[in-house]
């Protein structure tokens, strides 16, 4: 069975029953207990289930059917509105925003990607001491954050506003990202796969996201370590294509060996609290 096919087994399964054991799934689905726990942790990170010790739980009894309805979406993707998003694995994304943040310099023109991981890489830009940034964004949620703090100037890309991520999207904000060069990008995917690269559920979005990527001198992944080895719908670029890789400390170690082998500078945060 597919790792798509399979979770959404998973959700169906919690819909019926309210819970699910990591053992039990594992011998349904004949997969080991890590398959199971990466499985989980991946539903989890995207909105769709509680985990619990030793298992998982659905948050209520209408979230899951509602989900699984979203896995027939034209991109095939475990597709989650933003703001579920935003409430799910909410310190490690704030400890991997803090982490990105550290690597930005006085003076330096930063791109930010759209995503609830690059919102806290922004709120963590708030609060250090760096003198003149420019942060540019196609994330009128994400420009918001920043507006008004004094050491950073904002730069809103316009274009159609995307509503699954505030994200503007289209045409007109390609050619606007296109104009500028950046000294960094901090770049947010739903999957990250050393074969598939990094990829997005989200179409509309890929273009701008690339176009932020080929103008940037240096580039930051930034996604918890849920994301590792998960494949989505539309391509955004190869995971060579980045010079860093922040994460949290559940990538497992082939993932480490296979960014090492890239040669791109690994950051893993503690997912514990």
């Amino acid at each position: 069975m597919v790792s798509e096919a399979r979770r959404k087994r998973i959700l169906e399964r919690l819909e019926q029953s309210g819970s699910l054991s990591n053992a039990h799934a594992a011998n349904e689905f004949g997969v080991s207990m890590l398959t199971i726990r990466r499985d989980l942790d991946l539903l989890e990170s995207r909105g769709l289930i509680q985990r619990v010790h030793g298992g998982a739980q659905a948050l209520s009894r209408e979230a899951p059917r509602e989900m699984t309805r979203d896995l027939s979406r034209e991109d095939g993707a475990l597709e989650v509105r933003y703001n579920q998003r935003q409430l799910q694995g909410t310190e490690v994304k704030r400890r991997i925003g803090q982490q990105a943040a550290e690597l930005v310099q006085d003076f330096e023109t930063v791109y930010l990607d759209a995503g609830t991981t690059t919102l806290e890489v922004a709120r963590a830009l708030k609060l250090r001491p760096l003198t003149r940034i420019q942060v540019v964004t196609h994330a009128v949620n994400l420009a918001a954050e920043l507006v008004g703090v004094a050491h950073i100037r904002v730069f809103c890309i316009g274009g159609e506003i995307f509503e699954e991520s505030y994200a503007a999207t289209g045409q007109v904000a390609v050619e606007l990202v296109r104009r500028f060069s950046y000294d960094r990008c901090f770049l947010a995917g739903m999957g990250v796969d050393p074969s598939a690269g990094i990829t997005n559920g989200r179409v509309p979005e890929v273009e701008v996201k690339t176009a932020a990527l080929e103008r940037a001198h240096w580039t930051c992944l930034v996604a918890d370590a849920s994301k590792w080895g998960v494949r989505t719908f539309a391509p955004i670029a190869p995971l060579s294509s980045v010079q860093a890789f922040v994460t949290d400390d559940r990538l497992p170690e082939s993932g480490v060996q296979a960014v090492a082998h890239l040669g791109i500078a690994l950051y893993c945060v503690s997912y514990s609290p």
